[in-house]
């Protein structure tokens, strides 16, 4: 997940990704500008998270309720801090080691 407070970092690291990589005149299909431009538009949402699948069924709805017939509330305790997770690793000093 990205948490609302790294929105505007997220964007920023996606438009350099797509520079870096020249996909700024790529002729195929690129959704990167689109999701960075999502980022940008800073929805009103607590966090922003991506599935890079098509075949399972939506990770962001919680637990099918029998007595409800709806999906229960998404569980906040089992989402992982995309940018809280590079911070860390960043933290570590062999990590950040060159060479």
């Amino acid at each position: 997940m990205v948490y609302r407070k790294d929105f505007d970092r997220t964007a920023a690291d996606i438009r350099a990704f797509v520079e870096d990589i020249a996909l700024t005149d790529y002729q195929g299909v690129n959704h990167w500008p689109e999701i960075a431009a999502l980022f940008e538009s800073n929805p009103d949402v607590p966090a922003i998270g991506f599935c890079w699948t098509t075949v399972c069924e939506d990770p962001f709805n919680g637990k099918w309720n029998e007595e409800k017939e709806d999906y229960d509330p998404f569980d906040w305790s089992k989402a992982w801090d995309l940018y809280g997770y590079i911070d860390e690793l960043l933290a570590v000093p062999e990590r950040t080691k060159k060479g």
